[in-house]
Order: C-alpha cells, then sequence, then structure tokens
C-alpha cells in the first residue's frame, strides 16, 4: 500500500477512505506527510459528493479498501472509479480482505490492486509479504502525474512512460520504491504465498459460509449490540454486497459486544478455539478488539470518526466447523 501511494502520489495528496485499517489511517497522519504527500479523509468513501469536494489541483490518486477493515464496508469501485477517471486520477484498492477469489476490481474500474499477503493469500500467518498490481490502463502522461516523465539517466535521459510504455506505474515501483527503500520478498516467503495461492478459493469459500452462518448466529444473540456483515438484511451495503461480492464477502466481520471492558476481556480469555491474534484470513479463527489493538494508533475521536466503538470484536473465521466455533462463542459469553 505504501509503495502503491509513493508512486503514484509523489509530492501531491491522496483521497483516501476514513473507515479503514488502523495502521493504514496511522500512516496517513504519521508517514506520508514526512514523505512530501498529504491525505484528505473521506468519512463515508460512497458519499461521491464529498469525495469530489476533496479533489484539489494537487491531488493525485483516490484509495480505498474494497471490503474495509474492521467494519466490512463495500465500496461503490465502479462509481469511484469513473468519478476518478473523469478527473484524470487513478483508483488504488486494498484488495485484501476480498481476495481475487471473491473479487477482481480491475473488472470494476480500479487501476491498482494492493494485497497483503500476509492476509488470505497465504492462509497461515506465517509469512510477512504484499502485492501491488498494475491493471496497465491508466494514462500516466496526465498532467497530475509529471513524475513519471522525468528523465532518469539509466534509461539514457528517457522517463518511465517512455521506457516502459505498458506499464510505467509497475515498473517505476519496481525500479524506485522497492530498489531504493528495500522490503524486496525473501525466496521461501514467496513460495510459502504460492503454496497458499494454490488453496485460496477452497478456503475463502469455506471461510466465507462460516462467517455468514456465524454472523446470523450472533446477530439473535442477546449478549450482541450489533453485528456489522454486508449480507445481514439491515446492512446498508447489501446491495452492494450483491453486486460486487456475489460468491460471498470473505471470513472477517465485526460485532458490538454487550458489556463493559472487564466483561469484554473476561470473553475473550474464555474462548478456546479462536486464538487472539491480530492477523486475518488464516486457517484458525482469530479474534481481536479492534480499538485497543489494530485500531490503537487512532485517537478516540479519530475511532469514533472511523465507526470503530469501544465494544468492537473482529472476527476472523478459519476452517473449522462453524457449529464448533458457535459453541465456543456460546460457552464463553455464558461464561461473563
Amino acid at each position: 500500500m505504501s509503495y502503491a501511494i509513493l508512486n503514484a502520489a509523489e509530492g501531491g495528496r491522496v483521497i483516501a477512505a476514513g473507515q479503514i485499517y488502523g495502521g493504514t489511517y496511522d500512516a496517513y497522519k504519521r508517514l506520508f506527510p514526512t514523505l512530501g504527500i498529504n491525505v484528505d479523509v473521506v468519512d463515508d468513501v460512497n458519499d461521491l459528493d464529498a469525495v469530489s469536494r476533496l479533489i484539489k489541483e494537487d491531488t493525485k490518486a483516490i484509495f480505498i479498501e474494497t471490503i474495509s477493515n474492521p467494519l466490512t464496508v463495500i465500496a461503490d469501485i465502479e462509481a469511484l472509479a469513473d468519478l476518478a477517471h473523469a478527473n484524470g486520477l487513478p483508483l488504488i484498492v486494498d484488495n485484501s480482505l476480498a481476495t481475487p477469489y471473491l473479487l477482481d476490481p480491475i473488472k470494476h474500474g480500479a487501476d491498482v490492486v494492493v494485497y497483503s499477503a500476509t492476509k488470505a493469500l497465504s492462509g497461515h500467518g506465517s509469512v510477512i509479504g504484499g502485492l501491488v498490481v498494475d491493471a496497465g490502463k491508466f494514462n500516466w502522461s496526465g498532467s497530475r502525474h509529471t513524475h513519471f516523465k522525468r528523465e532518469i539517466l539509466l534509461f539514457e535521459n528517457k522517463s518511465f512512460l517512455e521506457t516502459f510504455p505498458q506499464f510505467p506505474f509497475a515498473a517505476r515501483l519496481r525500479l524506485t520504491q522497492v530498489a531504493l527503500l528495500g522490503a524486496a520478498l525473501s525466496p521461501f516467503n514467496a513460495y510459502l504465498i504460492l503454496q497458499g495461492i494454490e488453496t485460496l478459493s477452497e478456503r475463502v469459500k469455506k471461510q466465507s459460509e462460516s462467517a455468514w452462518k456465524i454472523a446470523e448466529f450472533l446477530n439473535e444473540h442477546p449478549q450482541v449490540l450489533w453485528v456489522s456483515h454486508p449480507n445481514l438484511p439491515d446492512s446498508k451495503y447489501k446491495q452492494l454486497a450483491a453486486k460486487y461480492l456475489p460468491k460471498g464477502t470473505g471470513g472477517i466481520f465485526s460485532f458490538g459486544f454487550n458489556g463493559d471492558a472487564a466483561a469484554r476481556n473476561k470473553f475473550i480469555n474464555a474462548l478456546k478455539l479462536f486464538s487472539y491474534h491480530a492477523n486475518l484470513g488464516d486457517a484458525r479463527s482469530l479474534i481481536i478488539n479492534s480499538p485497543r489493538t489494530t485500531h490503537a494508533e487512532l485517537t478516540e475521536e479519530e475511532q469514533l470518526r472511523a465507526g470503530v466503538l469501544p465494544e468492537t470484536l473482529r472476527l476472523s473465521i478459519g476452517l473449522e466447523s462453524p457449529d464448533d466455533l458457535i459453541a465456543d462463542l456460546l460457552q464463553a459469553f455464558a461464561a461473563v
């Protein structure tokens, strides 16, 4: 994600979703401004008028998650792509939660897609890695992206656009951000990711089905305040989920625990099958209290703005039997 934004938005601004992974939000505040990139946060990524109002002369990209972490907000990719392209901007999307099995954002207009390969692509919580996919369709020769026209001595004073006309974005990222900043993937990690991808469809299919069954169970439980799953009847993202994610919405969703901090901790500690771990997309089922972990970098005001309420618990459903996982949740509720 960082390399994609650094590559697209050098010396400019990015419009970015506010309901997003906490580490990404932290990068908005503490990393990108120190590197000459300012981030304009939009609270509702599907509010096209709000997004439009943030477009400035030096805006260089729009960045979203296709399914947000942890509240599973579904972005209207086609509408955002149309808006971005009408203003000479690329749409960069993080598709880590959906994975390529459930959703291909490029088919809906995305220009650059990023993945945390640590998550479902590898699938076992044993790898640190990431991927950047260049659709090869965006015109980087526009007035907003003059850094792609800069002459490079290595290329005999030709630009990335001239040297790599079919994929200037991918080439510049590989030969600038990766080459000069590092973070090259190790061969063994690459091997583990490739091994994981071989079973991606089977894992994500089961995880999606199990997550839906567990979400339905939690939605009726008296110790649950709310459930954020896009397939529930009262979800504002139900239609977008049907449009973009007909095969399922993945294994991650959140719910609000009805109790104070001590009761939440007691509930988490009582679980036997769920592991307390900040990863997601794992073969094992995981639980985390997002305000204290994945979004701990945010102030209370920023957490509320992002919709991450104090009672939020995020589940990442693994490959165990959903009935066993429901039984585990039941006994943990009873222990509080």
